[in-house]
């Protein structure tokens, strides 16, 4: 409700599928468009929505708790920021309807907090196992579903690129070199089983990730998650900022 209020048309269409998975508002001319583009997946809830909430919390929680020296003396700050940050991911996830690859992310990070709750800090390579260790038994069918397959893949693709990460230049150039070949490389594991489910292959993709992740993830997406999480205690407040998120998807 709060995102229509704030906007109207595709824009909010964007936002309810950007913040909370419902998609049905995206006419097919537009999902067309977004799918022609390779850029399909942000219109799902996923890693990086989940990423977000987590550092979040996790962070205002650390913060919180470090402010009080008895606090760091007896309790482990970093432990309990990662538990609250996992809950809250998980709670997120719940909200947004748990789909494959939500569930995925959740997790992920869930696999991470424990990492950090033991002692040996997260692995997103263990995370990904387990996290599909967990979703095939629970549904063993899912193996064969599209969804499925593109999530981990692309993600195992991604996790592998990064794993090669080696310094080219400076700091700007190694990261944009970095994000350059992570696009690449996640678009070549994909595009089989794109092909095969979808009969269609996006050569735009690579170009097209490097633009609209940063743009989705951080000017839109960034917002739009502070402006839900503003609803129930600043509505006011709330339907500006998802207004400065939907200006940034269409600009008056």
């Amino acid at each position: 409700a709060a995102i229509t209020t704030a906007t109207g048309g595709e824009a909010a269409a964007v936002l309810a599928a950007l913040v909370l998975g419902n998609d049905e508002g995206i006419d097919t001319t537009l999902r067309t468009a977004f799918a022609r583009a390779g850029v399909v997946h942000v219109l799902s809830v996923s890693g990086l929505h989940l990423a977000i909430v987590a550092g979040a919390i996790a962070w205002l929680v650390r913060w919180t708790l470090a402010r009080s020296e008895r606090v760091l003396l007896f309790v482990n700050v970093e432990a309990v920021a990662a538990i609250a940050g996992a809950s809250a991911a998980g709670l997120y996830g719940l909200v947004a309807g748990m789909e494959v690859p939500t569930l995925r992310s959740a997790l992920m990070v869930a696999v991470g907090a424990a990492g950090t709750v033991l002692g040996r800090g997260p692995d997103a390579g263990r995370g990904l196992c387990v996290a599909a260790i967990v979703i095939m038994l629970w549904t063993p069918g899912v193996l064969f579903e599209a969804g499925f397959q593109l999530s981990f893949v692309s993600v195992a693709a991604l996790l592998g690129a990064s794993g090669e990460a080696r310094r080219i230049g400076g700091a700007v150039v190694t990261a944009v070199a970095h994000a350059v070949r992570s696009s690449w490389l996640a678009s070549l594991a994909t595009a089989p089983l794109t092909a095969f489910h979808f009969h269609q292959i996006s050569l735009l993709g690579p170009l097209a990730n490097l633009i609209v992740i940063p743009l989705f993830g951080v000017v839109v997406l960034g917002p739009a998650l502070l402006g839900a999480a503003l609803v129930g205690v600043w509505p006011a407040g709330a339907v500006q900022v998802l207004r400065c998120a939907a200006a940034v998807i269409a600009p008056a």
